[in-house]
């Protein structure tokens, strides 16, 4: 009995030694595949390290430190940054494109010891440092949104807004890629007045004979007709046209003594008044539009355009600085003209179509002048002669007697041409002021002021400014030493 007991206690003992040998072989497996598992999952070890924001300027370096040394290196996306690793606990992030992008170091256990999202952004510090130093007087912040740089503040002119956007365009890869919104200070209107005279004179001088000779001929009915400036030509066309030639007695001549001289003059005078914002463009016509002709379609048909004609204004101001403007001009001053007329046969020549002609007086320029300052940016000098002689062949070059047989013509066209223009910056009147109106003091006229005395208004001009012209006082007559 006591063998028996001895026994089953020294069983239990041993199967309770095997089961702590076994526990203490197991545990130390579990743990180490806990281990595996937490090391291979990286997105765990991430969610744990707050990733770290750096902003990088485009084509710029930034320099990572580390207490590690760097086995791997991920980056999502290798087009926005670069990373070299030079030695194990240094690496060098280096902006390609704009843009955010991760990049992930693990070290040598597998275990991602840091992770950095990198901002590349436009460099924006080198744009504005490169603004204030060339446009001190600005007041300007360069912000970067996506791929463009946007410019805000204060300027004081034009210019200064055209020179901070050219600038900051150095800085990007596209010119569009620069949001222009400064805002410009002071007067940015520019009112400009253009003066086209124009002296055109006219001299026609003429003196001759025109004579219609009627000679018969003996091989047909009829008669043949011939000119005294073109007798020879015809003369010849006879003899070859019939063979012989009958010197019977002529008809009566018809003749005709011409002498003209006319004179010509004509004045243009135009005055075109335009106000534009500065770096705008404005334009001003006063004139019409002629009908042309500007093809054929593909029936046949005539297409007709129209086409402008009077005085007509086309400018662009720049406020350079103060009181300093640039102007860029485009004047035209057109009339109809039957001189230039065109005459065009249609359908075969059955019918034909007269275009008319314009006289154009054009010029285009580019002007800096001052405030209230004038420029004459055009001017013409022409003077033009034309002189012809009808005669008859042989018998004008007859010594005295020839001046009979000729007819002598002289034309001079002389035309002198001037624009000139002023600009001012202007500001808004006061609303409560009235402004001057061509119409201010117009009266109508009545029956008895249009009808019995002939008057086209019953007044025109107001009493009361003329009540208000000033008057000089003082002794009058002639003063005897």
């Amino acid at each position: 009995m006591t063998r028996a007991p001895r026994q089953h206690h020294l069983l239990l003992a041993c199967i309770i030694i095997m089961a702590l040998i076994c526990a203490l072989y197991s545990s130390p497996a579990r743990a180490q595949s806990e281990v595996s598992v937490n090391t291979l999952d990286t997105s765990a070890v991430a969610s744990q390290n707050k990733p770290s924001v750096i902003t990088l300027p485009l084509n710029k370096v930034h320099v990572v430190s580390f207490d590690r040394s760097v086995r791997d290196v991920i980056i999502a996306n290798p087009e926005i940054a670069d990373v070299i690793v030079k030695t194990q606990t240094k690496a060098y992030i280096i902006g390609r494109s704009t843009g955010d992008t991760d990049i992930l170091f693990v070290d040598q256990t597998g275990a991602v010891m840091n992770h950095i999202i990198a901002r590349v952004d436009l460099d924006i510090s080198a744009a504005a440092a490169a603004i204030r130093e060339l446009i001190p007087s600005a007041d300007v912040e360069l912000r970067s949104v996506n791929d463009s740089i946007v410019i805000t503040g204060v300027v004081h002119t034009a210019k200064e807004s055209a020179d901070a956007n050219t600038i900051a365009q150095q800085f990007v890869a596209e010119d569009s890629n620069v949001v222009n919104m400064l805002r410009v200070l002071g007067d940015q209107q520019v009112l400009l007045q253009v003066r086209i005279a124009e002296i055109q004179r006219n001299v026609l001088k003429k003196l001759g004979l025109s004579s219609n000779i009627t000679f018969s001929t003996n091989k047909g009915p009829g008669s043949l007709a011939f000119d005294i400036t073109t007798f020879g030509q015809d003369l010849a066309s006879a003899f070859e046209a019939v063979g012989q030639f009958s010197t019977g007695a002529p008809n009566i001549p018809q003749t005709t003594y011409s002498a003209l001289e006319r004179q010509g003059l004509v004045k243009t005078l135009a005055e075109p008044v335009l106000t534009a914002i500065s770096g705008e463009s404005a334009s001003f016509l006063v004139g019409g539009l002629i009908p042309t002709v500007g093809g054929v379609d593909s029936t046949g048909n005539t297409i007709i355009e129209f086409r402008e004609f009077g005085v007509k204004l086309e400018f662009t101001p720049v406020v350079m600085a103060k009181d300093h403007i640039s102007l860029r001009i485009a004047t035209e001053v057109s009339r109809i003209s039957t001189e230039n007329s065109l005459t065009i046969p249609i359908q075969s020549g059955a019918t034909s179509i007269t275009i008319t002609g314009l006289s154009v007086r054009k010029t285009e320029s580019t002007v800096n002048l001052p405030s209230g300052g004038s420029l004459m940016i055009a001017g013409l000098l022409q003077n033009d002669e034309f002189t012809t002689i009808d005669g008859v062949p042989w018998l004008q070059n007859i010594p005295i007697l020839g001046a009979l047989f000729r007819s002598p013509s002289f034309q001079n066209n002389q035309s002198e041409l001037v624009i000139l223009v002023e600009a001012v910056l202007v500001r808004p009147t006061d609303n409560k002021q009235q402004l001057a109106l061509p119409t201010d003091g117009f009266v109508s006229p009545s029956d008895f002021d249009l009808l019995i005395l002939g008057r086209l208004f019953k007044q025109y001009g107001s009493v009361k400014n003329s009540d208000e012209v000033p008057i000089i006082g003082g002794p009058i007559g002639y003063f005897m030493p």
